[in-house]
C-alpha cells in the first residue's frame, strides 16, 4: 500500500478542496476530482503482540485512509493518500458535491 503524504491535510473550501502537502497548499475544484474513496489497512503492531500475545491477532488495528484522485493544471492525474479516521464521510461528501456540480453544469 502507498504511504500517506507526510505533513498533509485536506479541507473544504468554496467550490472544492484545499490540499496541503508539506508547505505547499493548492485548491482542487470538485470538477477536477476523478475519485475520492476510503481505504483501510489492518495492522498488528509488535507492541500489541508482546503485550497481549496471540490475542493480538483478534485485536487488529484498522487504519483508515482517504484517497483522492484529481487532475492538475496540466491535465495530469494525481493520487494522494491521507490517513484519516473520517475518510468514508469525507469521500462521500466530496463525491456528492462533485456530482451536484457536474449535474448543474450539464443542465446549464
Amino acid at each position: 500500500m502507498e504511504q500517506p503524504a507526510p505533513y498533509s491535510s485536506v479541507g473544504f473550501a468554496e467550490g472544492g478542496l484545499v490540499i496541503r502537502v508539506g508547505r505547499e497548499t493548492r485548491p482542487v475544484r470538485y470538477e477536477d476530482i476523478a475519485e475520492a474513496c476510503e481505504e483501510t489497512e489492518k495492522s498488528i503492531t509488535l507492541g500489541r503482540m508482546l503485550l497481549v500475545g496471540v490475542f493480538a491477532l483478534a485485536l487488529k488495528k484498522k487504519t483508515h485512509y482517504l484517497r483522492i484522485t484529481f487532475k492538475d493544471d496540466t491535465g495530469g492525474s494525481n493520487n494522494l493518500l491521507f490517513e484519516c479516521k473520517e475518510a468514508r464521510f469525507i469521500a462521500q461528501k466530496v463525491m456528492q458535491e462533485r456530482y451536484k456540480r457536474l449535474k448543474r453544469d450539464q443542465t446549464g
